[in-house]
């Protein structure tokens, strides 16, 4: 086997400025006469690739239109299909359910459309117009003339020298893989590209037979054994015209069928092309020069490679990177599918909380974007194979996509795939999946293969230990397990229920009536550097509130960062590190720089949760920072640097703040700096009639978890809950509602008397566990004689629950570094943890902020 560099047919130059001056000219004349409402996209046509590609885009919103490039396909696309066209398309109202409007939909929802081709001797480029928003200004049916005309006099030129840049591109990526590889795919590939026509790929073996080597574009099965014609007589030629009948016997052609052959003379290799290819300016240039290239090639032998030494190779590099983990695994997919001799890839991650797959990377010529699938559908039917491979926890072969029941249409093009599960210590972590143009073209061997490849990786990965990292770390991962977390997955919907802003629940003209007018007035007042104060009790849903005003506006794009000061025990240095991060040294402990919220909350939104904990100490700090709109200025804690954040700060607090400034514990100053918008969300007994919807909204999510499970619940159960109190609100809401469905439900009917046991077994579990203030001193006295593994069950545990404060915690890590003399193994040693967890304990402390520094207890 050999290895090869990935041949892509992508890349787009970058426009000279000159370039750019044209099409910023061009936009602003056109607004001056049809109004400023209005977004423009270059696309040019890529004869190579078969695609549209996006060189230029004015949508006002450079997030807007996040377009790569289109397949030219009359059936994908209105943008495409206008390429084929003499005249301007145009829609006066737009139909966004028409399917041929996919690539606009998901970014752009425009009122009218006007597509003008640019012309050389074919249409080689298209300039369209989206009307954005309603406007006085429209056009009209007879302003098309002569926008197409300024189309084709102002950009032309562009179009043409950006044309002949992409095709010089194209070429030297060509040039540079041919020089490395043999593969038939490849050339049928190239041809089938470039001259836009089906091909076959044929080799003589020997005398007058022949066998068909690789095949693109042609759906017909190829009888290679009745060729009639000996391609000593072609010798001189490099192209040929013919027919399928002096050709072939095969009855599955038509006989007059036109076809064109290309000899390539050192193999006596020929490709045939259904159609007749009239050559002519550049494309005859390219295609003479692919062929002198490839002629070159098959008088070389490859450079083998063995399986072991690619290995080593991809193990070695993912170790030794300290770089983006988009890098590694893009990095591993385009070397991995060519090295298995396949057109297409897809690397995915599982995420199990979510029970999704996270599409990471992929290689080949993807016409969508692939993020993130659910693992099945409201059937609990796996919603492709990698879902499948998941569930099954074994690798699969697909030789006929179309014929598989587990295929979703992510390309067009692929007609065969193989997938196979990436494991580490026997759990599934991922799937890596490759496939092919042609039928049939993985077997059983490469099955094995890609298996035994994907083991290496997710040793290779956990070795390296980026796999928390893929999880947590990218902005991308953040936000979909934001939007997961907080409601705004519809995949978890409930089809019942109406949710505003995407994740909140409530009757529209019940309590909540007054948090949903405030949300829509806060976010459409153009005032987004002002500070929200969100009150609530317990449990009543403030975070979801914060997700919900942060989602619908401008800055929803990018995850929201949240901080909670409750958990810090007052610790003065531990909350303006989190809010301003510190500098090495600052402190006892800070051994490395850190970045504060504030910082990271660049050009997105902070939710300082539990505000009314920061100590007074810290309040002027945040009262200087709130005051200077939405570009924040401030310096980390121990340094001089001043660094300035564009963020916005909601605050939510379930207590009183008025009562702590009376108390002296909160500033006044800071008091009506936070309160000068304030959401007041109802606690769940004064919204009684919210209850049916949240019902049905926690009962569609447990079906979502346990496919096949219908849940039914009777109108008394729903007056049981009705007539309870809800102390803890929502929160106890849902717990009290798993707990019926979990312990006391059959066959998904929730009944009275099942609601009542789950309220009888709340309020036993609300005195029998409430949680005990316990020294460090008690609790390292509890721990030491727990023996092994008490640390994480003792400890570890119960903070992750929350039944431990972080002060405790602190004050148990002080208790064994006294009695250990500062010693961390054996502090660890006497809390219960073995010594093959001891980095694992370490870590613990470190990411919980429980580290101390061990000088201090050796004094």
């Amino acid at each position: 086997m050999s290895v090869f560099a990935p041949f892509q047919f992508d890349g787009t130059p970058n426009l000279s400025a000159d370039e750019t001056a044209v099409f910023t000219r061009f936009i602003k004349e056109l607004r001056s006469i049809y109004g400023e409402n209005w977004g423009f996209v270059f696309d040019i046509k890529d004869n190579i690739s078969q695609v549209l590609r996006c060189i230029y885009s004015d949508t006002h919103n450079a997030n807007l239109l996040p377009l790569g490039h289109i397949p030219i396909a009359a059936n994908l696309s209105w943008r495409s299909m206008a390429l084929t066209m003499d005249d301007p398309l145009f829609f006066e109202k737009f139909d966004l359910d028409d399917p041929r409007s996919f690539y606009l939909q998901r970014t752009i929802r425009p009122r009218q459309m006007a597509v003008f081709q640019i012309k050389a001797d074919a249409n080689i480029g298209l300039v369209s117009m989206f009307g954005l928003n309603d406007s006085d200004a429209k056009i009209r049916e007879r302003d098309l003339p002569s926008i197409q005309d300024r189309c084709q006099v102002q950009l032309l030129p562009v179009f043409q020298k950006m044309s002949w840049r992409l095709e010089q591109h194209v070429m030297d990526q060509a040039t540079r893989a041919i020089r490395q590889q043999e593969t038939p795919i490849f050339i049928c590939q190239l041809f089938n590209r470039l001259l836009e026509l089906p091909v076959l790929l044929i080799r003589r073996l020997n005398g007058d037979t022949y066998q068909a080597v690789n095949q693109s574009g042609l759906d017909d099965d190829f009888d290679c054994n009745r060729l009639l014609f000996n391609l000593k007589d072609r010798e001189q030629q490099v192209f040929f015209s013919a027919t399928w009948e002096q050709i072939t016997q095969d009855a599955s052609f038509q006989p007059d069928q036109k076809i064109t052959g290309i000899v390539f003379k050192p193999g006596n290799t020929i490709l045939l092309c259904r159609g007749e290819v009239r050559l002519s300016g550049k494309t005859k240039d390219n295609i003479f020069h692919y062929i002198e290239q490839i002629e070159k090639l098959l008088k070389r032998k490859p450079v083998p490679i063995s399986t072991l030494s690619f290995l080593v190779y991809l193990q070695h590099w993912v170790r030794s990177q300290d770089r983006d983990i988009n890098q590694i695994f893009q990095h591993l997919i385009d070397t991995l599918v060519p090295f298995l001799g396949a057109d297409f890839g897809t690397l995915a991650l599982y995420s199990r909380e979510r029970n999704r797959l996270m599409f990471v990377s992929q290689a080949g010529e993807f016409t969508n974007p692939l993020k993130d699938i659910p693992l099945v559908d409201k059937n609990g039917e796996a919603t492709s194979i990698a879902a499948h491979v998941i569930r099954a926890n074994k690798p699969y072969l697909v030789p006929d996509v179309r014929k598989d029941p587990y295929y979703r249409a992510f390309n067009p093009a692929i007609r065969s795939e193989i997938c196979a599960p990436i494991r580490v210590r026997g759990e599934t972590i991922g799937v890596f999946s490759i496939s092919s143009r042609e039928l049939h073209h993985f077997h059983q061997l490469e099955l094995g293969k890609l298996l035994f490849y994907c083991d290496q990786i997710g040793i290779a990965l956990f070795q390296a230990g980026i796999l928390d990292k893929a999880f947590s770390e990218t902005e991308e991962a953040q936000k979909q397990d934001q939007d997961f977390k907080f409601g705004f997955d519809r995949h978890t919907h409930a089809k019942e229920v109406h949710y505003n802003f995407g994740n909140l629940v409530g009757h529209p003209q019940g309590a909540m009536r007054g948090v949903f007018e405030a949300i829509q007035k806060i976010n459409s007042s153009g005032r987004e550097d002002l500070n929200v104060l969100i009150t609530g009790e317990t449990g009543c849903g403030k975070e979801m509130v914060s997700f919900a005003l942060h989602n619908s506006s401008r800055r929803g794009q990018k995850p929201m960062v949240v901080t909670n000061f409750a958990s810090f025990g007052g610790d003065p240095n531990l909350i303006q590190s989190e809010l301003f991060g510190h500098e090495k040294g600052s402190f006892s402990g800070a051994t490395n720089r850190r970045i504060g919220c504030i910082e990271q909350a660049h050009e997105t939104t902070l939710l300082i949760d539990e505000v009314g904990d920061i100590v007074p100490s810290v309040q002027i700090k945040l009262l200087r920072v709130l005051q200077q709109g939405n570009v924040k200025k401030f310096q980390r804690l121990g340094g001089q640097e001043h660094i300035s954040s564009n963020v916005r700060i909601l605050a939510a607090t379930h207590q009183n703040l008025w009562n702590l400034v009376e108390q002296g514990k909160f500033r006044e100053d800071l008091f009506y700096r936070l309160q000068t918008l304030v959401v007041r969300i109802p606690p769940l007994r004064e919204r009684l009639e919210d209850i049916p919807l949240l019902l049905t909204h926690f009962c569609a999510r447990f079906e979502r978890k346990v496919p096949g499970l219908k849940i039914n619940c009777s109108t008394r159960a729903v007056q049981r809950l009705q007539d309870y109190a809800w102390p803890g609100n929502v929160r106890q809401l849902e717990a009290v509602i798993n707990r019926a469905l979990v312990m006391f439900t059959e066959d998904g009917e929730i009944t009275e008397e099942a609601v009542k046991r789950s309220l009888a077994a709340e309020m036993r579990h609300a005195v029998s566990n409430a949680p005990e203030q316990q020294s460090g001193g008690s609790l390292f006295k509890k721990v030491n004689k727990g023996g092994d593994n008490a640390f994480w069950e003792l400890i570890q545990k119960p903070y992750r629950n929350h039944e431990l404060t972080h002060a405790q915690l602190v004050a148990l890590v002080r208790e064994a570094l006294t009695e250990s003399k500062g010693s961390y193994k054996q502090a660890a040693a006497a809390m219960g943890v073995a010594e093959s967890d001891y980095n694992r304990f370490l870590d613990f402390l470190k990411n919980s902020r429980a580290k101390l520094d061990y000088r201090e207890f050796r004094r």
